[in-house]
């Protein structure tokens, strides 16, 4: 008998009457992308915005001092931002506090259901060297988070995008890339990739290759079973098989109207998100998960 993890994703709690979505902003123009997005997204989802500053000291960047003013300032050209976005489709508050940027952060997002945030794409281990704010809020948060690089759009998707190695389609990040796309009545695109590991002694280069690939193929196409299953004919369900390394497949198969949604522990594998051209979804483990 099939063994079938079947899991949910879901939310701790929230207290608020309306769904939140929280976005830093510092002023760069990865955090303009995020409060761009953030805007959209709230007015779509009928959510309200919050724009949230942080200052940790009154000397702030090269050639320039942020303190309270300055930061009090940036939260008002946010809130501007997201209005032009959209217009007056938004309730919009914000968050101003002295202290670490990320504690700030996690602690106005600590009853949101979306984080969103620019990036410079340092999340992996580069991003410890560099004091990464995103990478620690992946670090210690429990909120989807929506990074945008330097090169995403920041647009909302017409297409939701999902990552899968060796045709594992399932955990979280498939969970809600299937709400995500359900919701909104956008297609679902599984993005399956694969690369040659050791086969055991007695095979060949060729053989090697031929049989990790064959392997791969019947995966997939047990993965692609499964999320239509899920899916349950609600939205299109699409898929591909690519070999090679993660960010590399990403960056080829991804476009500008994609969001691509990814596992929160994909992140010591996932060096970099410099070059990604859509936004990119870090869902967190779980709340429950039963086996049937």
């Amino acid at each position: 008998m099939k063994r079938v993890v079947a899991m949910s994703f879901e939310q701790p709690a929230r207290r608020r009457e309306r769904p939140l979505v929280v976005v830093g902003y510092d002023e760069g123009e990865a955090s303009r992308a995020a409060v761009r997005w953030a805007g959209a997204e709230a007015a779509a989802a009928g959510s309200d915005l919050a724009v949230v500053v942080a200052w940790e000291s009154e000397a702030g960047s090269v050639g320039g001092r942020r303190g309270g003013d300055w930061a009090q300032q940036a939260a008002d050209d946010a809130v501007g931002l997201a209005r032009a976005t959209v217009g007056d489709q938004l309730t919009v508050s914000t968050v101003v506090e002295f202290g670490p940027p990320a504690a700030v952060l996690l602690q106005a997002a600590r009853d949101a259901e979306l984080l969103v945030l620019g990036t410079r794409g340092h999340v992996g281990a580069v991003g410890v060297l560099l004091g990464s704010v995103s990478r620690e809020c992946l670090r210690a948060g429990e909120v989807p988070v929506v990074l945008l690089g330097p090169d995403a759009a920041p647009a909302l998707e017409n297409r939701v995008l999902v990552t899968s190695v060796h045709g594992a389609a399932a955990g979280p990040a498939v969970q809600w890339a299937v709400q995500r796309a359900v919701s909104r009545h956008h297609p679902v695109h599984l993005l399956d990739r694969w690369s040659v590991h050791a086969m055991g002694p007695g095979l060949t280069v060729g053989h090697e290759y031929d049989a990790a690939r064959q392997e791969a193929l019947e995966r997939h196409s047990e993965a692609m079973e499964e999320l239509r299953a899920v899916v349950a004919g609600r939205v299109p369900v699409t898929g591909e098989l690519v070999e090679g390394r993660g960010v590399d497949v990403e960056y080829a198969r991804s476009n500008a109207g994609d969001l691509l949604v990814v596992e929160w522990d994909d992140t010591e594998h996932r060096p970099s998100l410099r070059y990604e051209r859509c936004p990119v979804v870090m869902v967190p483990a779980p709340v429950t998960a039963t086996v049937v």
